[in-house]
């Protein structure tokens, strides 16, 4: 993989992101699983598998934007605004169109200002937290974040034996706390990993069926693992692997691949779907209630990702592309 500074897009990248935006419409496209009227239709589609989507995002981010010059605060200022122009915007029309859930002016800039608009906007909130640390991070050097890698690791480590270790705060802000759950360490390891790329890169080229193998082993040791522990820390270390081994994994099986031209649009406009995907979820949840699980969920997974879609190109024609992609993230 090469991080974004080369100035070369990268096809693996491409593929990370459009397996994770899946994963994430795919986890909002059924009954959630703590519903009496789940199924296993939904526990399997719906859930279970879909756990990498947020991790596998914030690995990216720290892979892209790893950077050998010192970032300035233009630089992170110029990263925040790509994202926080189109949640600000979508955040609006998700409040529009849901008044209820909007209790006055202030309510609504509380939820925008903390991520809270929409359940899963918490990401704006741990993305916003691990990019404010490009301006450190590109000053430590390859041994100082090496170190903080270890660290991070260490600590998510120590949770599962002794959880008494977080920050005292509610779900609501555990939810939005990159060091909670190794969020700032996903973020970490793609940054680490642009740094030796030139080493895994080597790595992969011997060793390709083996790291496949040892990919594969982390992926089927997660799906063995579900429901034998109900520890969050020790999940969140489960998830660790599950997701380098995920990523691995496509890595792998695409390597040497170039990106088809649908992988690639998914993933340019993954900003989009991500922002924009609730709402026609949320608007025929109970009409298709009643049909078959898998026909609904599957119907709601294309219905999500397709309206994402039509968006971004409608965007793009009615803006131009250069709009299109500061207000919609298309």
């Amino acid at each position: 993989m090469t991080p974004a500074s080369d100035g070369r897009r990268n096809d693996a990248i491409d593929f990370i992101k459009a397996a994770a935006i899946v994963a994430v419409v795919a986890t909002h496209s059924g009954i959630n699983v703590f519903h009496p009227a789940a199924t296993v239709w939904d526990r399997v589609l719906t859930a279970t598998w879909t756990w990498f989507q947020v991790p596998a995002f914030l690995l990216v981010s720290g892979f892209l934007y790893y950077s050998e010059r010192p970032a300035s605060l233009r630089d992170v200022t110029r990263r925040l605004s790509r994202v926080w122009i189109p949640y600000v915007l979508a955040s609006l029309l998700m409040q529009a169109l849901a008044p209820s859930h909007v209790g006055g002016p202030a309510q609504a800039l509380f939820q925008i200002a903390t991520a809270s608009a929409r359940g899963p906007y918490y990401y704006i909130a741990l993305f916003t937290g691990c990019t404010l640390m490009l301006w450190p991070l590109s000053r430590i050097g390859h041994k100082g974040s090496d170190v903080l890698l270890a660290a991070l690791l260490t600590y998510a480590v120590a949770l599962s034996a002794w959880p008494g270790l977080h920050v005292p705060a509610s779900y609501f802000w555990m939810e939005r706390n990159p060091l909670e759950g190794f969020r700032l360490g996903y973020f970490v390891v793609g940054w680490v990993a642009a740094q030796h790329r030139e080493w895994l890169a080597l790595r992969l080229a011997q060793h390709r069926l083996l790291i496949g193998c040892v990919a594969g082993a982390g992926v089927v040791f997660w799906f063995a693992s579900l429901g034998h522990t109900f520890n969050r820390d020790i999940i969140d270390l489960k998830l660790v692997l599950y997701t380098l081994s995920v990523v691995a994994l496509i890595v792998v099986v695409t390597h040497g691949r170039r990106a088809p031209r649908a992988v690639r649009f998914l993933s340019t406009v993954s900003l989009t779907i991500y922002l924009y995907h609730l709402a026609p979820l949320a608007a025929t949840n109970l009409w298709v209630r009643p049909w078959p699980p898998l026909v609904r969920i599957v119907f709601q997974l294309v219905l999500g990702i397709g309206s994402g879609c039509l968006l971004a190109l409608a965007g793009r024609r009615v803006l131009g592309s250069k709009r299109a992609r500061r207000l919609l993230g298309a």
